[in-house]
């Protein structure tokens, strides 16, 4: 079971570095600065990531056309090899994003501190479960929506790269 929102895998392809900076540059769009990247209703994106791609590696992150501010930041290396290029690839959150749940979670940890030292009051007899649970299903909250929302996005990250790259699972260490 995955339980952080990072991820690494390696591919391998039989291209060399050259060809897999064109196929890349031909799939990732130059970032622009948008307040939505790419609205619910608007046509497919071209390119399918955005980011910035050189001859060592590649930093992108996907448009979608729904919001989801937990999106991968997806970050990979060129190893040349045997055959070939060995591309390690690292998954991960944005800062920004990272910034929101660390933020959320001080705010829940401090309402638990809050709700520890107060007894619960006659106010809360109607309550459906006991108040000082609810710092708990804070947190729960905004793990779960990060999960979702990364991990639907990283699966078809690899996926898509894996098709992009012509490139297999590295099996070896």
């Amino acid at each position: 079971m995955r339980t952080l929102p990072f991820d690494r895998f390696t591919l391998v392809t039989p291209k060399s570095v050259g060809e897999i900076e064109a196929a890349l540059v031909s799939s990732v769009a130059r970032p622009k600065w948008r307040a939505v990247r790419v609205w619910p209703f608007s046509p497919r994106p071209a390119q399918p990531y955005e980011g910035a791609v050189t001859a060592e590696g590649f930093k992108i992150w996907p448009l979608v056309r729904y919001r989801n501010n937990f999106l991968p930041v997806i970050v990979g290396r060129f190893e040349p090899c045997s055959g070939g290029v060995k591309i390690e690839v690292r998954q991960r959150l944005s800062r920004l994003a990272l910034a929101f749940m660390a933020l959320w979670t001080l705010l829940a940890a401090a309402f638990g501190a809050a709700f520890a030292v107060a007894p619960p009051g006659p106010e809360d007899a109607g309550f459906p479960f006991d108040p000082r649970l609810l710092p708990f299903l804070m947190m729960l909250f905004m793990w779960a929506l990060a999960m979702c929302g990364f991990w639907w996005e990283a699966r078809h990250t690899e996926k898509m790269l894996s098709k992009i790259l012509d490139g297999e699972p590295y099996q070896g260490f």
